[in-house]
């Protein structure tokens, strides 16, 4: 049997007002990336090639800094039906796609970055066990970890969707019922945003069958500045756990900042209160801290930096910086 054909779609909450509560920029990086691009990232590792993005305000540097064999389209709303664009930007990225019954969306909102590559496979993988029309995972509000689906409806009306008017969770769907069923679900309190229950719904009514399940993951958006706080914290830890994996000495993880972007080598001894921003590349056997703070910076292999500010500039290679050291470009 050939493989199923997944693409993922993102769709910003508001085209017109990419904000969060509190007026934070919705797009603005988190923990050194921006949400789009966390998105982006989950979806590579999960085998997804193909990701369209409905949101003009979308950051340019997804196109450029997108992963090796990733193809990205990035589209506006400009007042037309939300079904008729994401029909758009699919084609965009596979000329003819939906056609094939094998074929699969994973649809999002574009403030989930805390999706992670091994929740998403997961997530995708069960939507092709249960063979529905579409799956849908919602936030679960509750302490249970049973991924048991909460329904499978083959007729009749779904009972135990969210009716939050809010695009929380994420949404498998098979490609060929997309655009139909957001036209038939489409009403004016979506207020140009998808509410992906009502799409559910809608193919149940149908006559397809559907599941409804509780997402591994919090996928909850981020809607206030807690929230985000919340996130870019589970994020951060994200990216120094990924760090240990390979092989980086952080003796006090608890106490370590990494922006996603940075690229750190063999060997490299991280100490308690160091914050690494931006690009900063460091080289193999480097040690940073204790309290240090790299920014945009490039430090050399064996070079040692501690108490230090080393900002957009570069450290030669075994060279020893003197504590309390301000190291910035001319």
């Amino acid at each position: 049997m050939t493989r199923p054909t997944v693409v993922g779609l993102v769709l910003s909450r508001h085209d017109d007002a990419p904000k969060i509560s509190g007026g934070a920029d919705h797009h603005a990086p988190i923990a050194g990336r921006s949400l789009v691009d966390w998105i982006i990232d989950a979806m590579s590792r999960s085998s997804v090639r193909h990701v369209a993005i409905i949101d003009p305000a979308a950051p340019a540097a997804i196109r450029a800094n997108r992963p090796d064999g990733v193809s990205v389209a990035v589209v506006g709303r400009r007042d037309r039906a939300l079904d008729a664009v994401a029909t758009d930007a699919l084609d965009t990225l596979i000329p003819g796609f939906a056609l094939d019954d094998n074929d699969h969306v994973v649809v999002l909102s574009s403030d989930a970055p805390q999706l992670d590559a091994t929740s998403l496979r997961h997530m995708i993988e069960l939507h092709l066990d249960d063979a529905v029309a579409a799956t849908l995972f919602q936030p679960d509000t509750g302490t249970t970890t049973d991924l048991e689906p909460d329904v499978i409806q083959r007729d009749g009306a779904v009972v135990s969707i969210d009716d939050g008017t809010s695009a929380d969770g994420v949404l498998i769907i098979r490609g060929a019922h997309l655009a139909p069923a957001i036209r038939r679900a489409s009403t004016t309190i979506w207020q140009r945003e998808p509410r992906f229950g009502d799409i559910v719904r809608e193919l149940a009514d149908a006559g397809y069958a559907v599941s409804v399940r509780p997402a591994p993951i919090d996928v909850a958006p981020i809607a206030s500045a807690r929230d985000r706080a919340r996130v870019e914290a589970d994020l951060r830890d994200r990216i120094v756990a990924s760090w240990l994996d390979r092989g980086v000495v952080i003796p006090d993880p608890r106490r370590i900042t990494i922006d996603a972007g940075a690229d750190i080598g063999q060997g490299v001894v991280l100490h308690p209160g160091s914050t690494i921003e931006g690009d900063t590349v460091i080289g193999d056997a480097a040690v940073i801290g204790p309290n240090s703070h790299l920014r945009q910076a490039s430090i050399g292999a064996g070079a040692v930096v501690p108490h230090s500010v080393v900002d957009g500039a570069d450290v030669p290679s075994n060279v020893v910086i003197e504590p309390f050291s301000v190291i910035r470009t001319a």
